[in-house]
């Protein structure tokens, strides 16, 4: 796998537009908080709570200096399960065009080689899901033999060998349903709109080191996407799985199979785009899932909630 020298994750995903989330920028939502983009995992998280997700953007002082112990373990354990699969390779880069390269040459490389390496980690991916731009990595893709086609396995770590309940199931559920479109959408990748989303320039040549890592003809960002368009093995997922493993013993105690539903997806992630582009407010939970307000960092000044405890009180008082 490519690396930048000297760029962070959150760089080589963005490209062009700055990560900084600004709470003074002007514009709907994708525009003040995200510059045109998301992550897959930011539609979880308003799936979670959309008000929560809201205050990490405008009120993301009030989060914890440091991330808890059992965040910090999940990512160690992600860390060392891409490391016995993936190789990294550190490049110079020169623009914002050859950090988006990285990028797609990463993508382009792992699906590629998928039917010989039969197991690929933390595989880039984007796309758009109507009007959302979506940037994510994909915990695992497995090409399965048997039947010719790919598995998509979304790795996820826990304290206790407990299955979450529903709630942070359905977010799981989410997440590798998104992968699973965008996989199969990469056909229809339009590079004039990532372009004009990202403010790339789809015809610059790219750096000299870039290039050495390219398919020969590769010139420019246009000539890596027509590529990745005319990946066949990428529309084929057949299968979706989530992994539970306990932090402890570093051991996989579950595998629950997600069935792929295309209205469910869309019709949630539409209600996200919604929010995004302005057309309403950011929503809290309603009341039969308050439970989750015990583990959110912002509950004592949630507006969202003490709108909702008002509601309660009058309701009492007729």
């Amino acid at each position: 796998m490519l690396w930048p020298d000297d760029v962070t994750d959150e760089q080589l995903a963005l490209a062009a537009a700055t990560c900084d989330e600004d709470e003074h920028r002007e514009g709907p939502p994708i525009d003040r908080w995200r510059n045109g983009y998301l992550w897959v995992t930011h539609l979880c998280s308003q799936l979670w709570c959309e008000q929560q997700m809201e205050y990490g953007f405008s009120r993301k002082h009030e989060l914890p200096k440091e991330d808890p112990k059992h965040v910090v373990r999940g990512q160690e354990l992600h860390l060392a399960r891409e490391l016995e699969s993936e190789d990294y390779i550190d490049v110079k880069v020169d623009s914002d065009e050859d950090i988006f390269a990285i990028k797609a040459l990463n993508l382009y490389g792992h699906l590629t080689n998928i039917r010989q390496l039969k197991i690929c980690r933390e595989v880039p991916i984007f796309g758009w899901i109507g009007n959302l731009f979506l940037m994510g990595k994909i915990d695992e893709i497995r090409w399965k033999d048997d039947s010719n086609d790919l598995e998509i396995s979304e790795f996820k770590t826990r304290t206790k060998p407990y299955l979450p309940g529903k709630a942070q199931q359905v977010t799981h559920n989410l997440q590798v349903m998104i992968y699973q479109y965008l996989l199969t959408k990469l056909h229809g990748l339009d590079m004039d709109r990532i372009c004009n989303t990202l403010k790339l320039s789809k015809d610059k040549k790219l750096g000299s080191d870039i290039l050495k890592h390219c398919p020969a003809g590769v010139k420019c960002l246009q000539d890596l996407i027509e590529l990745i368009r005319n990946l066949n093995d990428a529309k084929q997922v057949s299968n979706l799985v989530i992994e539970y493993s306990c932090q402890d013993k570093d051991k996989i105690f579950a595998t629950e199979k997600v069935n792929y539903d295309e209205d469910w997806l869309l019709k949630n992630v539409q209600k996200c785009e919604d929010y995004w582009m302005g057309n309403r407010f950011a929503q809290g939970v309603d009341i039969e899932d308050a439970w989750k307000c015990s583990m959110c960092d912002f509950a004592e000044n949630c507006d969202w909630r003490k709108k909702k405890e008002k509601e309660c009180q009058e309701q009492q008082r007729k």
